[in-house]
């Protein structure tokens, strides 16, 4: 077996300098768990915010859709009118005519 030629002394302080640099490691790990666990929690957050937002989309699509099915209709409608009115219109000349022309 062969000896190891570094005294005790220097092995206890290499293994105090290593623990250190371990400390030193699993700190800076720590704070970036830390700092990685607030960026997921913000994440998170915008996350629900973003599919609320979806669900507001949706039911604003749908209001929408409705609501322009709406004006299809009252569009129809006042063709309607219209063409009632321009029918009344020409029995009303129809009406006149006869007056004056009797």
């Amino acid at each position: 077996r062969k000896e190891d030629p570094t005294p005790p002394a220097a092995n206890s302080f290499s293994g105090i300098r290593s623990l250190e640099e371990l400390e030193v490691v699993a700190n800076k790990l720590a704070e970036d768990l830390v700092l990685k666990s607030r960026q997921l929690s913000a994440s998170q957050a915008r996350l629900a915010e973003l599919e609320r937002g979806g669900e507001d989309l949706v039911a604003t699509k749908r209001k929408l859709a409705m609501a322009l099915e709406l004006v299809g209709e009252k569009e129809e409608d006042i063709e309607h009118l219209y063409g009632d009115l321009a029918d009344l219109k020409r029995l009303y000349r129809e009406h006149v005519d006869e007056l004056y022309a009797g």
